[in-house]
């Protein structure tokens, strides 16, 4: 197939030299399916896939105080999860992907049946939106930004969510 002289041909698409936005589509595919493989490796409890995914100076930017930094402290809080939630999930609700960042719209969900960073446990379900954005360099995440609604959890998991 013949193209406009001068203009570029990247893998998904033809670009005219007139556009002044083009951007390869491949690299967003692929980190989108590393991350939603990331999310399903997480609930099924299989945390090695952290040293696979996550870079060796993986930077974690939603720090949690009784948490190691960088890869321990991922996979300390989803051995945690996996520890005090039944039916432990995370359902990814949106995803969006641009250059080298991936943002993910997802809800974490289970049962608590064991203590929970200092929660006992009142056997209540949980249901919580978490925002993240994710930063990749050479196909590795390197870079996490999180937001979880900690107050819809203490809600749901003490005494004050009860009616």
């Amino acid at each position: 197939a013949s193209r406009p002289r001068g203009s570029i041909r990247y893998p998904l698409q033809t670009v005219s030299p007139r556009c002044r936005v083009a951007l390869p589509q491949e690299a967003t595919v692929d980190h989108k399916t590393i991350v939603r493989n990331f999310y399903a490796a997480l609930t099924e409890g299989r945390l090695e896939v952290v040293d696979d995914v996550l870079a060796e100076g993986f930077v974690e930017h939603e720090q949690v105080p009784q948490l190691a930094p960088g890869r321990d402290g991922v996979r300390e809080l989803f051995r945690a999860l996996h520890a005090s939630f039944t039916d432990f999930a995370m359902t990814v609700d949106d995803m969006v992907a641009e250059g080298d960042k991936v943002f993910i719209r997802c809800t974490m969900q289970g049962i608590q049946r064991a203590e929970f960073m200092g929660i006992p446990s009142l056997g209540k379900p949980m249901l919580v939106p978490v925002a993240d954005v994710m930063r990749f360099e050479g196909g590795r995440i390197v870079e996490h930004w999180g937001v979880m609604d900690s107050g819809m959890l203490l809600q749901q998991l003490t005494e004050a969510g009860t009616p």
